[in-house]
C-alpha cells in the first residue's frame, strides 16, 4: 500500500522490510584483474532481524533455488558473526543465501535452513538494470537490537559494528581497484524499541539523529529507505508513526509499506516475501531516475531560506507558475546538519552533454577564513552532480577525489597546494597540483573534462564515472607557478583541449601577474603545456567564448579591487597578442567571475555578473558588432540577497552557466549563504527570451 509520494528519491513505493546482505569472502578470483578506477555501486542493508534474514531458502521452488544459489555478477559482504552464518562474514563473495540466521522464532537452531534476507532478490533485480560486475551489496545487521542503545551513533555496539563493516568493505573494494559509490541504504528496525515505553517515545528523535550521523559519514544526501514496522499493538503504532514523521520531514528518506508481505512465523518474512522485497528495493534504487534527488522548487526548507536570506515576494516571483515559465530558482546541493566545518558549498560551474547537466562545486570550511572552521577529510574541490531532466532532480554528489590514487588524493596534505596559505598555514609542503579554482567543458567526442585543485579529470559517460590523470599539472611535471583558471574548457580542432587563466604565484608567495595563460593538452588531458601572453593588466579568471574564429573574454581586473574595479574585455587568436579594452561594467569594489555566452534567441552576447556591493545578480548584454565599444546594457536583476558581502553574506559566482537551446533556457548555478558557512548551491533557470524576462523582472518592485 502506497503511503505518500516522495520528493527526493522519495516516492512512497510499496517496499518491504529491508533485506539482508549475503556475506561472503571476496574470493580473490572475484577481485583479480580489476582495472583501477572501475566504478561499482554499493547498496547498504541495515537493521534487525527482518534485514538480518530468517527466510528459509529451501522453501523456494527448485527452479528458483538453482538460479539464485549463487550470483557471481553481484559482490556481497556482511559483518554479522554471532551466531554463526552459513555465508562467511567480513569478506566479499558472490551473492548467495546464507547470511541470515538459521534460528526459528524461539531461537532454537534449525540446521535444515539456509537463511537469507532481501539481498538475494535485490541482487537479482539489479542485474536486470545494471552492468554485471558493477553491483555490490554490503550488509550490517543484527536481530534483536534497539536503536536507542545498540545503534546509538558513536557509542552503540551495533553502530560500531556497522561502521566497521561498511568501512572495511569499502576499503577492500578500493584496494582491489574499484571506485565504490554508495547509492542508498535500506533500514528495517523498531521492534526492539517498541518493547520499552521510553524508547518508543523517543524513537522519532533517535531515528533523526541516526540518519544525520550516517549521512555525515557516507553522504549528506544519502537516500535511505525505511521499511515500516508491522503493527500488532499500540507500542508498534508509536514506532510506525515515528517512522512516518521522520520520512515526511526528511527530503532524502522514503517510507516503505510492508503490509502486503507474508510471514514464516508471524514476525519474520518468508522466502517469497524476501524476494519481493528485494525486487522492490531494486526498483527504487536501481534505476537512474530513482537515483535522482528530486526537490520541489517551491518547497523551500528553512535551511535554504536562511542561505538565500531574501524576502518571500522574491521567492514567489522566481517560480515558473508566477513568471509564466520565464524563470525558476531551486536548490541543487545544500550542506546537511552533519556537514561539520566543511559546510560551505560554493563556486559551481557546469556543462552539458546531450541533455545531461554536469555541475561541479567546492566543499570547504568557508570563503572568509576568519571565523570559519578547519579543514577535514570531507574538504573537496570537486563535488559533481548530474541531472537528466533539466535540473529538476539531481544525482547524489560524487567526490572526484574518490577516483584518485591514495597517494595523489592527499598529496602534500588534505588541503590542496594553492589553498594551504589560507586553510593550512603550518603546512609548507610544495607537493600537490598547481591549480586554483576550476574549469569544465564538454569535448567533441562527448567526454566531460574537469580541472580543479585536485588535478585533471575526464568522464566518458556523462559525468557518472571519472578518471584522474595522476601526473597532469602536478608539482613534479608542471614547471610553472600555480595557474588560476577561468571556468571553461574548450576542445579546439587546431589546439587540442584548451583552458585559460592567469598566474597566481607559488603556494607560499601569491602575487598578481599580468599575463593571459593558455593551457593546452594534445592527448585528451594526460599532459599539458602552458603559454603566457602579456596583457598589461592583472586579469583574473577569464570567462571565455569562442566566436568568429577567435576567443573573446570578459575578465576581472584585480589591479585595484577596492577602488572601482572593472571587468575588462579581451580578444585573442593563437600566436597573437591579446587585445584588451575597458568596459562600463564597474563596481565600487569586489568584482566576481562572470559568465559570458552568446544568446541564440537574441543574437547578443550576455554576461551574468554579481554586484557584490549590493549582493545582486544581473544580466548584461551587448550586440556582437558593438564589442569594440565595451558599452554593455544592463538588462535585469535575477536575484538579490540581504546582508554585506564577506561579513554576513556570500555569493554568487555565476560563471560556467549552460545554454540549453533545445529547451530555450539558460541554467545558471550560483552559491549563496554565509562566508563562514553554511552555503549551498542553487539553480536559476531562465528563458533565453531576455526581453520578455526583463519586462517581467523589471516590473517587480526593487528593494
Amino acid at each position: 500500500m502506497i503511503k505518500r509520494p516522495w520528493t527526493v528519491l522519495r516516492r512512497m513505493i510499496l517496499l518491504g522490510v529491508t533485506g539482508i546482505m549475503v556475506n561472503t569472502a571476496i574470493a580473490k578470483s572475484l577481485l583479480e584483474g580489476v582495472e583501477a578506477g572501475t566504478p561499482i555501486d554499493v547498496y547498504l542493508i541495515t537493521g534487525q532481524s527482518n534485514t538480518d534474514g530468517r527466510a528459509d531458502f529451501k522453501m523456494l521452488p527448485q527452479v528458483q533455488q538453482q538460479s539464485l544459489r549463487k550470483q557471481p555478477d553481484v559482490l556481497f559482504y556482511h559483518g554479522a558473526t554471532e551466531p554463526r552464518r552459513d555465508a562467511s562474514a567480513n569478506q566479499w563473495i558472490a551473492l548467495q543465501p546464507g547470511s541470515g540466521t538459521n534460528f526459528e522464532i524461539n531461537h532454537t537452531p534449525d540446521t535444515r535452513q539456509l537463511n537469507f534476507g532481501p539481498e538475494v532478490g535485490l541482487g537479482q533485480a539489479l542485474l536486470e538494470r545494471q552492468s554485471p560486475g558493477r553491483i555490490a551489496i554490503l550488509k550490517a545487521t543484527q536481530g534483536g537490537t534497539s536503536l536507542a542503545v545498540d545503534w546509538a551513533p558513536g557509542k552503540g555496539r551495533i553502530w560500531k559494528m556497522f561502521r566497521r563493516t561498511v568501512d572495511r568493505g569499502l576499503k577492500s573494494l578500493g584496494d582491489a581497484g574499484y571506485q565504490p559509490r554508495i547509492v542508498g541504504m535500506i533500514w528495517a528496525q523498531g521492534e526492539k524499541d517498541s518493547k520499552d515505553p521510553q524508547m518508543a517515545q523517543d524513537y522519532e528523535a533517535h531515528l533523526t539523529e541516526f540518519f544525520t550521523a550516517v549521512r555525515s559519514v557516507y553522504g549528506e544526501m544519502l537516500p535511505i529507505l525505511v521499511t515500516s514496522i508491522n503493527v500488532f499493538d499500540a507500542a508498534d503504532q508509536k514506532i510506525f508513526d515515528a517512522q512516518q514523521a521522520v520520512t515526511a520531514n526528511d527530503p532524502y528518506a522514503v517510507f516503505v509499506s510492508t503490509d502486503d508481505l507474508t510471514f514464516k512465523d508471524g514476525v519474520h518474512y518468508d522466502a517469497a516475501s524476501q524476494l519481493v522485497l528485494g525486487a522492490r528495493c531494486a526498483a527504487v534504487l536501481g534505476g537512474d531516475s530513482m537515483k535522482q534527488v528530486t526537490i520541489k522548487p517551491t518547497a523551500w526548507t528553512s535551511q535554504a531560506r536562511r542561505m538565500l536570506s531574501t524576502d518571500e515576494g522574491q521567492l514567489a516571483r522566481l517560480t515558473l507558475g508566477n513568471s509564466d515559465n520565464l524563470i525558476e530558482m531551486a536548490p541543487v546541493n545544500l550542506p546537511g546538519h552533519g556537514a561539520g566545518d566543511c559546510n560551505h558549498f560554493g563556486w559551481p560551474i557546469a556543462t552539458m552533454v546531450d541533455q545531461t547537466l554536469v555541475v561541479m562545486h567546492r566543499r570547504i570550511p568557508g570563503h572568509n577564513r576568519v571565523g570559519a572552521g578547519g579543514p577535514d577529510e570531507s574538504m573537496s574541490y570537486g563535488n559533481v552532480l548530474r541531472s537528466d531532466d533539466g535540473g529538476k532532480s539531481w544525482s547524489q554528489p560524487y567526490d572526484l577525489r574518490d577516483c584518485m590514487k591514495p597517494e595523489d588524493r592527499n598529496r602534500g596534505g588534505i588541503v590542496p597546494l594553492s589553498h594551504r596559505s589560507k586553510f593550512d598555514l603550518d603546512n609548507h609542503s610544495p607537493l600537490g597540483y598547481k591549480v586554483h579554482l576550476h574549469a569544465i567543458g564538454t569535448m567533441r567526442d562527448g567526454a566531460v573534462m574537469a580541472i580543479n585543485n585536485h588535478g585533471v579529470f575526464r568522464s566518458e559517460d556523462k559525468g557518472r564515472t571519472w578518471k584522474h590523470f595522476s601526473t597532469a599539472l602536478r608539482d613534479d611535471t608542471f614547471p610553472h607557478m600555480i595557474v588560476n583558471l577561468g571556468p571553461r574548457i574548450f576542445d579546439d580542432p587546431k589546439m587540442g583541449i584548451v583552458a585559460f587563466g592567469n598566474w597566481t604565484g607559488t603556494w607560499a608567495d601569491k602575487k598578481l601577474y599580468k599575463q593571459l595563460v593558455v593551457l593546452q593538452s594534445p592527448d585528451d588531458g594526460e599532459s599539458w603545456k602552458a603559454t603566457e601572453y602579456p596583457v598589461k593588466v592583472a586579469q583574473y579568471e577569464p570567462a571565455a567564448l569562442f566566436y568568429d574564429d577567435e576567443y573573446l573574454f570578459v575578465t576581472r581586473d584585480q589591479s585595484n579591487i577596492n577602488n572601482k574595479p572593472m571587468h575588462k574585455q579581451m580578444s585573442w587568436q593563437q600566436g597573437q597578442s591579446p587585445q584588451v579594452s575597458d568596459t562600463n561594467m564597474v563596481a565600487p569594489r569586489l568584482i566576481d567571475t562572470v559568465d559570458l555566452s552568446l544568446n541564440p534567441i537574441t543574437g547578443r552576447f550576455e554576461v551574468l555578473r554579481s554586484e557584490r556591493d549590493k549582493m545582486e545578480l544581473w544580466i548584461w548584454s551587448l550586440a556582437p558588432e558593438d564589442w569594440g565599444t565595451g558599452k554593455w546594457r544592463r538588462e535585469c536583476r535575477l536575484f538579490k540577497r540581504d546582508g554585506k558581502f564577506y561579513q554576513n553574506a556570500d555569493g554568487f559566482h555565476p560563471a560556467g552557466a549552460v545554454i540549453d537551446a533545445v529547451r530555450g533556457v539558460q541554467h545558471i548555478f550560483i552559491y549563496c549563504g554565509h562566508p563562514n558557512g553554511p552555503a549551498g548551491v542553487f539553480r536559476i533557470t531562465r528563458s533565453l527570451d531576455t526581453p520578455r524576462l526583463a519586462a517581467y523582472l523589471n516590473a517587480q518592485p526593487v528593494k
